[in-house]
This record gives C-alpha cells, sequence and structure tokens, in this order.
C-alpha cells in the first residue's frame, strides 16, 4: 500500500508499533516527522579494508563471514560478553566482542556473512573491534549495496539504530509522493535539489556529493523559513498603527541628568533609537539586546519615562514574580522627583508608588487587585510592572502606548492584538534580553524586529574573578564560599541534572543539595531550586534567597534568567565543561552585580584538553558576545542555546547560522518572493508549509 506524508507512524507496521512509545519520545508520529528526522552524522563504510590492512585507533569497515561465536562469562558483568573471529575474502581475521547483547549468539550462527563498522582496538597485542556496528549481507553484488554512507540518527528509549534506518527506508520505497512546497522557479534559480530527492539522499545517501547536495537544499529551506517568518511578521505590524509619541527633548533630558549613574554612549544610542521608533505611526518592534549587567533596565526607564510624561501608559512584563518586584523597586528609585505613578502587580503582591503618597502596599490582597485594576483601567496608573498576568482579561490598560517585555522575546502580533487600545492602534513594543546572541543568529532568528545592542557596561561594577576548579582544588572552593558566607554574602551552586544519573557521571541537584548540607554546609541554610517545581515554589525559593533567608542555592540553569541578587558573590558551577560559553557567561552574571568582589568557578572532572581550552575562553574573556561567537563556531546555534530560547532556534535541524553562503542565497530568495507575490496567494503549498512552520517553532 502507498503512503502519503500525512499518515501515522504505525502504517508502517509491526516494527513501528513496537517502538511507538520511543518514536513518539523523538517527536515522530508521522511519516512526515520521520522523514524530516535528520541524521546527525554518517559513517563510511562505502570502503571495505582487508584485515590485513587494519590500523590500531583507526575507524574501519571489513566485510567477511562469522567463523567462531561464543559467550564468555565476565564476573562482574550480569550479561556474557560475545566474542566472535570474522574471515574476510583474503583470509585474514579479526576478533570482534560485543557487551550486553546475547541475544547474538542466535541471531549471528557461524557461517553469516556481515559487513562491520567501527574502531579497530589492540587489546594485549591482538586486533579487535569492540561493540562496533554491523549489518548481514550477501555474497557478490547484493553485499556491494551494503557498502555505503550510513546515517546515524539521535535515539531515545528503545530505539536503535538499525530500527530508524529501517523505518527511514521503508517510508521512502512505500512513499507515493513527496510534494515540493517550494516555487519550481526558485529550485531552479537556487540550483536546488526537488525536495523528494534531497529527503532521499539524506537518509540514503549514494555518496557524499549526492548528500552535500540534498543538505544543501534541506539547509535552505530552514534559513528560508526563518527569514520569510520574519519578512511576513514585519509586512503585518507595517499595516498596523500605534500612537505616534512627540520628543519633549528637555522633559527627557532632565530625566536623564536625575538619574544616580551616567549613561554609556551605547545605552544613549539604544535610546535614541527607541524614542525615534516610537515617534513613528508604525509600531515599533525593537529588540535591546544587552550582556548582562549592560543597563537594559535604565534604557526600558528613560523609554517609559518618555511615554508616561506623554499621558500613555506603559506595561513591563518580566518573566517572573521575583524579578517584577525587583523592576518595580528599581524603577521605584529612578523615578523619585517625578509625578509618574508606578505600580506593582503579581500573583501574590500589589504596590503603588507615587509622589504624594511614596510606596503603598494594600494588607488585603483581594481588594488591593481589585482596587488596582479599577486605577489601571481609570488610566491613573502610569507604569504598570508585572508577569504575562498583565494579559489577563481582569487587566485593561485603556491608554497603554508601549510594552516592554524582559526575556521573552517571541511576544508577538497575536498578543499585541490582545493589548488593543482601540480598533485601529496597538502599543510599541520593546523586547529585551541579556543572552548574548551573535548579530549574525540575531538578525535571522529575529527577522521581524529591529535590533539595538548594549556592548559598553557601565562603571562601578565589581570585577569577577573566574578560575577553574578540578577536583584537587575542590576543598578550596568550598573554603572560599565559607569566607563569603562569614561577610554576611551568599552563594549560587549550578548543577547539570535534577536526578543522579549513571550513565552521564554528573553531579545533580537533588543529591548535591543533600551532600553539601551534610558534608561542607552543615550550620547554613540551603535550599534546591529547578524547573520542575511549581511556579509559586520557584518564586518562594527565590523570594528567600533575594530576601537572604537562604545563603546557598543550588540549582539547575534555571538561574541563568530572573534572579537578581546583588549580595550573592560566588558562583560554582558543577560540570562546566557540559554548558556552552555563552550560558557559563550567563551564569557568571548572576554574581558580581554590586560593589562586592565577586567568583566564579568552574569545577569539572574532565581531562580533555579541547573542553579545559573552552573553559580557559570563559577565564581570559568577559564580553559575553565574543564568547558567543565562538561558541556558535564551535558547537552550532542549537548546542550553544539549549532550550533556554525554545522556540527561535527549533527549526534548524540541519542548517547553522554560519551557512553564510546559503543564509544570503534564501534571503534574497525571501525578498524574490515577498516582491513577487507577498500574500503567498499564488502559492498555496508554500503558505499552508510556512502554518506549520510557525506552529513548530512556537510562534505567538
Amino acid at each position: 500500500m502507498r503512503l502519503s506524508l500525512s499518515d501515522p507512524i504505525s502504517a508502517l507496521g509491526p516494527i513501528a508499533l513496537r517502538y511507538a512509545r520511543a518514536l513518539t519520545t523523538a517527536g515522530i508520529s508521522s511519516i512526515r516527522d520521520l522523514l524530516f528526522y535528520y541524521p546527525y552524522r554518517y559513517e563510511d563504510w562505502s570502503h571495505v579494508t582487508p584485515v590485513a590492512a587494519l590500523v590500531p585507533g583507526t575507524e574501519a569497515t571489513v566485510q567477511g563471514a562469522i567463523t567462531s561465536l561464543n559467550p564468555v562469562r565476565v564476573p562482574w558483568r550480569r550479561q556474557p560478553n560475545i566474542e566472535a573471529l570474522l574471515t574476510d575474502a583474503h583470509g585474514g581475521t579479526v576478533r570482534v566482542r560485543w557487551f550486553n547483547s546475547p541475544f547474538l549468539v542466535k541471531s549471528l550462527p557461524v557461517g553469516t556473512r556481515l559487513l562491520l563498522a567501527g574502531k579497530v582496538e589492540r587489546v594485549k597485542g591482538v586486533l579487535q573491534f569492540i561493540h562496533p556496528q554491523w549489518e548481514k549481507t550477501a555474497a557478490g553484488a547484493a553485499a556491494q549495496k551494503k557498502t555505503r554512507l550510513v546515517p546515524v540518527y539521535h535515539l531515545c528509549g528503545k530505539l536503535t539504530q538499525k530500527t530508524v534506518r529501517y523505518l527511514a527506508e521503508t517510508a521512502l520505497t512505500r512513499l507515493s509522493s513527496v510534494p515540493d512546497y517550494l516555487p519550481p522557479w526558485l529550485v531552479t534559480d537556487a540550483r536546488l535539489r526537488r525536495l523528494d530527492a534531497a529527503l532521499r539522499a539524506i537518509h540514503l545517501p549514494a555518496d557524499w556529493a549526492t548528500l552535500r547536495e540534498a543538505e544543501k537544499r534541506l539547509k535552505f529551506d530552514e534559513l528560508f523559513f526563518l527569514q520569510l517568518r520574519g519578512a511576513r511578521a514585519r509586512q503585518e505590524i507595517s499595516q498596523l498603527r500605534s500612537l505616534p509619541l512627540a520628543f519633549d527633548r528637555r522633559a527627557v533630558k532632565a530625566f536623564v541628568e536625575s538619574l544616580p549613574f551616567s549613561l554609556t554612549q551605547a545605552q544613549r544610542k539604544a535610546a535614541w533609537e527607541i524614542i525615534q521608533d516610537v515617534g513613528k505611526t508604525t509600531p515599533m518592534n525593537r529588540l535591546l539586546e544587552g550582556d548582562v549587567g549592560s543597563g537594559k533596565t535604565a534604557v526600558a526607564a528613560i523609554a517609559s519615562f518618555h511615554a508616561a510624561q506623554r499621558g500613555c501608559q506603559v506595561a513591563y512584563l518580566a518573566p517572573t514574580s521575583i524579578l517584577a518586584v525587583q523592576h518595580f523597586e528599581t524603577f521605584c528609585k529612578l523615578f523619585q522627583g517625578t509625578h509618574i505613578t508606578i505600580a506593582l502587580l503579581t500573583q501574590g503582591d500589589t504596590r503603588i508608588r507615587n509622589q504624594e503618597s511614596g510606596i503603598r502596599n494594600n494588607e488585603s490582597e483581594k481588594i488591593a487587585k481589585k482596587g488596582l485594576y479599577a486605577l489601571i483601567a481609570a488610566g491613573e496608573i502610569d507604569i504598570v510592572i508585572g508577569t504575562h498576568a498583565l494579559l489577563s482579561e481582569t487587566v485593561t490598560i485603556p491608554n497603554l502606548t508601549l510594552v516592554i517585555v524582559d526575556e521573552q522575546h517571541r511576544f508577538g502580533v497575536r498578543q499585541r492584538h490582545h493589548l488593543l487600545k482601540q480598533d485601529s492602534t496597538v502599543p510599541h513594543l520593546l523586547s529585551m534580553t541579556a543572552t548574548p546572541i551573535p548579530r549574525s543568529l540575531a538578525l535571522v532568528a529575529y527577522g521581524d524586529l529591529d535590533l539595538s545592542i548594549l556592548d559598553e557596561m557601565p562603571k562601578g561594577r565589581a570585577a569577577i574573578t573566574t578560575a577553574i576548579v578540578g577536583p584537587s582544588q575542590r576543598a578550596a572552593a568550598y573554603a572560599l564560599i565559607h569566607e563569603e558566607l562569614e561577610k554576611g554574602r551568599q552563594a549560587f551552586i549550578v548543577c547539570p541534572l535534577i536526578d543522579p544519573s549513571d550513565t552521564l557521571g554528573v553531579k545533580s541537584v537533588r543529591e548535591e543539595t543533600e551532600r553539601l548540607k551534610r558534608e561542607h554546609f552543615p550550620q547554613s541554610s540551603l535550599a534546591m531550586l529547578h524547573g520542575r517545581m511549581n511556579a509559586q515554589k520557584k518564586d518562594d525559593v527565590m523570594r528567600e534567597f533575594s530576601e537572604g533567608r537562604i545563603q546557598v542555592l543550588v540549582a539547575t540553569p534555571v538561574v541563568e534568567v530572573g534572579i537578581d541578587v546583588a549580595n550573592a558573590t560566588v558562583m560554582l558551577i558543577e560540570g562546566a565543561e557540559r554548558f556552552g560559553l555563552a550560558q557559563l557567561h550567563q551564569l557568571r552574571g548572576r554574581v558580581g552585580r554590586s560593589t562586592y568582589p565577586s567568583h566564579c568557578l568552574l569545577a569539572t572532572d574532565t581531562e580533555s584538553e579541547a573542553a579545559i581550552a573552552r573553559l580557559h575562553a570563559v577565564v581570559s574573556s568577559h564580553n559575553g558576545f565574543a564568547l558567543a561567537e565562538q561558541d556558535l563556531a564551535l558547537r552550532g546555534p542549537g548546542e550553544v542555546y539549549g532550550t533556554a530560547q525554545a522556540g527561535f532556534l527549533d527549526s534548524l535541524k540541519i542548517a547553522k547560522l554560519t551557512d553564510a553562503i546559503i543564509l544570503k542565497q534564501s534571503k534574497e530568495a525571501v525578498a524574490r518572493l515577498m516582491a513577487h507575490d507577498p500574500t503567498l496567494e499564488r502559492y498555496p503549498a508554500l503558505r499552508a508549509r510556512l502554518a506549520q512552520f510557525e506552529q513548530s517553532v512556537h510562534l505567538e
């Protein structure tokens, strides 16, 4: 029976049903999902090496017949090892060993012809393959079909490479057709392979040249849709209208001069770009990107003052309640001496600050919220700071003209419509991020946003001493934390995992919290923080840490954003080699937020020279953008940013932002398409695929 892309994966038969749970975990529920589940590397089985020519320490492929196979009991293993001898056509014999594979006794009887691929080892003077990949072959011409480039996939659950390869090959064999969503003229002009040929070659490549052509087409598609989404969003935004705000130079200058610090040139430039944007009838859609501690909040305050002193309302959305409180307290200090009223609205806290009454915190939360809702709806609150609860139906902000979103850059057109003031106008939008994103990545991933970058640091920030901590320096690291705690300071300890893992061998939050409390900090207050905790519990822990009631916070990288504790002076990162350079820099930025000297300790047990060299890059550089560029080149955007930026990089399964030629080519293609047919009405297949793409990357 012929298949279509929309058919469920179960249509591939009993094997697909047997592995249904693991396939679902891998995100494969349809034939389309399977074919767009790309291999991440390939093993070259196209060159068969005679056994006599094998070289220890190299990867090799050999072909021959099993001449001996026996289980060998090992005292410390539950399952026997399987040891075999394989003899090739030239009479050469090599030993082969497999672990935890007792089924091979029945699967590979003596006489079975195999193709083996793996690393050649010399153990006690004897050449052997240890746990190699294998496939059964026939003799003669049939065997040559097996000697090819073999795809290697990411696995989960009980999936095996053979299972995924079999399912992909079966799907390609039985598929009736793969409709190409790109216009024929675009495919021809860009010299791309057709989609069906590219998908076949990515899973069943005939040779390296064919594979590279397939990769080019699929990379083009990913970068093309990222940029097409940005172009379409810009088009939609350009059709909306916002209230233009006239610039009162004297008032803004007086506010800037009242700030308790001097602005950097980067802050002045960013503030001016924002003021120019909000002076237009086209809605501002700007991303303010600044390294940790570069002064984004001050720029947001200037933009807020500019809107509020014109009689407009501002909504400032923070990712967590604790950060909303911190922003409220900061704004209250910066707006002293003005007549601007500021309010805080979170799930558990409501406050109002104005010139006459100072900060007023209502005792009855229920009454306070109702009263605050009424004041906001009456236009008496100029700036309201809170979490995304501000978007609820119960909150009406009639004169809303500026929305500032902290660390939520995918706040988009649909959410703007939710904040409509009237039928014809929408608020201006300023998004902010402390994640150091290379400009090349930001211009593509956020193609619908204008970009302002704060690449200078304000004066007066404490220096952060960064050091690599090996196993022999661990005691000294704990001693340093003790010294800081005795001074009344606080510390972060970050672990890669929540729960212990036998396979990964890295420290987890749960076991480290117990061990540290028991062995090193019995007299100190410790708490743990991780992503599986509910939002209220996380807020409670962060609030207690912010207030100084918790001295040591043991956490996953969830603390990367959303917590600002000036009293924290030590950041110890366990398994530091497992993090990207940009993420290590982000974590380091949680300390050094005051005048106190601070420390970032990169703890590692690795002996890898390459991993240690990467950590030395963090020690020697405090420039987040430079580290992000380095990590982007070394590891690719998906590895650098992981799930911290969920959504905007999910679509890059095969492309990289360093694919400069394809990036330029796809950008030119988008420009031609938008000039030719901006509504995509002539290309329904392309429009449907774009809708699927936007849904897959969680765009709002």
